[in-house]
């Protein structure tokens, strides 16, 4: 659930839209309105909170490798090398 948190933290400055945790519940109106963001961000956040360990790893792990596009792409101000290592490290 953190780390879905740190996904939908990064998207929502990339958007510049303001964002609390208290705003999951809305998680689904939130993501609609990301202009910038992996495709169908909601559905895929709610399924690997409901997978099994081993596969909401391997999905997690593919939505945040698209974020940190998207943060390349659209901030590339931004220094992203330790995030990079750091997935280079786990592998689903």
């Amino acid at each position: 659930m953190e780390s879905c948190y740190r996904q939908l933290g990064a998207l929502a400055a990339l958007n510049r839209r303001y964002f609390t945790r208290f705003q999951v519940k809305r998680m689904a109106r939130l993501a609609a309105s990301l202009a910038i963001a992996p495709p169908a961000l909601a559905s895929r956040i709610d399924a690997l909170l409901l997978a099994a360990p081993a596969i909401a790893f391997a999905q997690l792990h593919a939505l945040e490798g698209e974020v940190l596009d998207l943060v390349a792409r659209h901030a590339p101000r931004v220094d992203l090398a330790a995030a990079r290592s750091r997935r280079a490290d786990f592998r689903p």
